[in-house]
């Protein structure tokens, strides 16, 4: 979970020096390569895709049910999330 937690990273960086696109590419990317990673330690090869609904579907079915916070309105939590764009932490 290596690479993962680096893209993480990245993206934290790039949202405190307003480079909004590279954050948002890279924690899809954390996202991708942690879900392959479940996949992977389930003994499953994981499909060369980038869809996160394709990756979730695959948990699944393998008896991993993936949790999302909500947030009182029924969306997903994010504390750095304003409506219209995202602001430093």
């Amino acid at each position: 979970m290596r690479k993962p937690l680096r893209d993480i990273r990245l993206a934290e960086i790039a949202l405190g020096e307003d480079f909004h696109e590279e954050s948002a590419y890279h924690s899809q990317q954390a996202a991708e390569k942690a879900l392959k990673a479940l996949i992977t330690a389930k003994n499953i090869r994981p499909p060369r895709t980038h869809d996160i609904d394709i990756l979730i579907m695959i948990l699944r079915r393998a008896g991993i049910e993936p949790h999302e916070k909500k947030n009182y309105q029924g969306r997903l939590a994010c504390p750095r999330r304003k409506q219209y764009g995202w602001r430093r932490g």
